[in-house]
């Protein structure tokens, strides 16, 4: 799903952390300072379930059910949906904060 799509509909696009990293294009110890800080940033905007989610499914690569079983989720939807409000949160903060525009990107969801 395009942000295009989210942008017309009011909302902002998806986004896992991945993507961010995304922005580094070479090896610039300033723009590695300002990608570590906007992560942390955009990580301080997800509640703890949200964050352990995002990084259990993003970072250790874990599907829905194991993450359910990790975190004593009652579901696998129980983590997409985890998963899916901490996508939207960080795609709100990089977009609001000028880092990702909403027109121009698309999700990898």
């Amino acid at each position: 799903v395009c942000a295009n799509h989210f942008h017309k509909l009011g909302g902002n696009p998806p986004v896992a952390l991945e993507t961010v990293a995304d922005l580094k294009t070479e090896e610039d110890p300033e723009a590695l300072a300002i990608l570590e800080m906007v992560i942390d940033e955009a990580l301080r905007a997800l509640s703890d379930t949200e964050r352990e989610v995002h990084r259990l499914r993003v970072f250790s690569r874990l599907s829905d059910d194991q993450i359910a079983q990790r975190l004593n989720l009652p579901s696998a939807n129980a983590a997409q949906q985890a998963f899916k409000r901490a996508s939207e949160k960080i795609g709100r903060y990089l977009s609001e904060n000028g880092y990702l525009s909403p027109r121009s990107s698309c999700s990898r969801n």
